[in-house]
């Protein structure tokens, strides 16, 4: 079964006052959950495994991940 995303997602939007669209987050990041693409600074939670930090779209999906990494991290 593949798990289902919840969380909030990075979405492009308008920057008025230059009249013109922005990415949010030029460096995703995979959710290794859900495979959601996350923007960093945006997330809703992060880890650490081996050495590596790894980034959430929701809290469900890091709770997935904290209570088995191995099952995620590659």
């Amino acid at each position: 079964m593949t798990p289902r995303c919840n969380g909030s997602h990075a979405r492009a939007s308008t920057d008025n006052t230059r009249g013109r669209q922005l990415i949010i987050g030029e460096s995703m990041e995979k959710d290794v959950v859900c495979g959601m693409q996350v923007d960093p600074a945006k997330s809703a939670g992060t880890s650490q495994y081996k050495g590596k930090t790894y980034y959430f779209c929701s809290k469900g999906c890091k709770a997935k991940f904290d209570a088995n990494p191995a099952q995620y991290a590659k």
